[in-house]
């Protein structure tokens, strides 16, 4: 009888035991799936299948730079690596978003449209590592709502 009484404990030990395991096992798969991950650099000559790309209309060069001095990028023809903060189809709300961004100490500015939305970037950059790396240090800052944009 004592020998039974013992097998159950066991049994009801292995059970609990194996519970915990299994709930620190998710927990953990939790934590690293959802936790963004930095993208990796690779070389320029090659697009990173972890980076976000999208090729948008350039906007009209010859039309006014600014609006309420909110500074926008007028470059030649020349593609530049945006990390970009967000789009606005309310031209304002686009304004307004640059300058909290560059009261937080970004480089930010409107640089175009996408479709009828007004795109805002957190910084502009010539080089894709230089990108790469600003992108990584926003997600590493806390704010995950930042893409790659090669415009």
């Amino acid at each position: 009888m004592k020998n039974l009484t013992a097998s159950k404990i066991i049994t009801k030990r292995t059970v609990i035991i194996t519970s915990i395991v299994i709930i620190i096992l998710l927990a953990a798969l939790y934590i690293i799936f959802l936790k963004p991950k930095p993208i990796k650099s690779q070389p320029t000559n090659t697009l990173p299948d972890t980076t976000l790309l999208a090729v948008a209309k350039p906007v009209n060069k010859n039309s006014a730079p600014t609006t309420n001095n909110i500074p926008m990028s007028i470059s030649s023809n020349t593609k530049m690596y945006y990390a970009v903060a967000g789009c606005f189809e309310v031209e304002s709300n686009a304004d307004g978003f640059v300058s909290k961004l560059r009261d937080k100490g970004f480089n930010s500015l409107k640089f175009g449209k996408l479709g009828t939305l007004h795109c805002v970037s957190f910084n502009s950059f010539s080089k894709k590592s230089e990108a790469i790396e600003e992108i990584n240090k926003i997600i590493s800052s806390g704010d995950t709502c930042v893409w790659l944009l090669y415009y």
